[in-house]
């Protein structure tokens, strides 16, 4: 089993990645790591990385409601 690790991928980041000492609460740092992320379940589930469109992400269409929970 592979795990895949975060910290190796925050060592890329760079001033523009980070909205704090801490946070990566920017369009940068949320590409870095949540594509870093998407890569990894594409290749777990054998599925194109294309597949996946996060760049289209809106966290309005991701409500409780709308995923059935």
């Amino acid at each position: 089993e592979e795990i895949d690790d975060l910290y190796a991928v925050s060592l890329q980041a760079t001033e523009a990645h980070h909205s704090d000492l801490t946070h990566y609460n920017t369009d940068a740092g949320r590409l870095l790591l949540g594509g870093a992320v998407v890569r990894c379940l594409c290749a777990a589930c054998d599925i194109p990385e294309d597949a996946a469109n996060y760049g289209a992400f809106s966290v309005e269409n991701y409500t409780a409601s709308q995923i059935g929970q």
